[in-house]
Formats: C-alpha cells, structure tokens, sequence
C-alpha cells in the first residue's frame, strides 16, 4: 500500500512541474509568434496579401453581375 501511495506522490509531483514547464514554455512560444506576426516584414505581407484579395473579389464580383440569373 505504501508503494502505491508514494508512486500516487510521484506522479503528482511530475504533473505539477510538466505543466508548469509547459505553461512556461508555451508563453515562450505565444510571445515569438506574436512578435513575429508583429514585425514589419510580415504586416507587408499581409497587406499585398489583402489587396490582392480584395482585387480578386472585385473582379470576381464584376464577372458575376454580367451573368443572366437564369442559371
């Protein structure tokens, strides 16, 4: 019985430190990526992204007003 007891123990105190380290390192890992997605290099990217988006809306939304709706 005491075995089990002090493997209960073990195991306990393992889970405590493994999530502790892992809250740790996943804040480590948030705040790269949101410094990264901050950075200038990226926000450039992700405007060309945008514009191109919204001229292929446009110009699909153009398209489409020209067709009958008799489809």
């Amino acid at each position: 019985m005491g075995r089990i007891l002090l493997f209960g123990a073990g195991l306990g105190i393992g889970y405590v430190l493994g999530t502790r380290a892992g809250r740790e390192r996943y804040g480590q890992i948030s705040e790269k990526a949101k410094q990264a997605w901050e950075s200038k290099p990226v926000q450039d990217a992700v405007g060309t992204v945008q514009e191109q988006a919204d001229r292929l809306y446009e110009g699909g939304k153009h398209m489409m007003s020209g067709r009958t709706s008799g489809m």
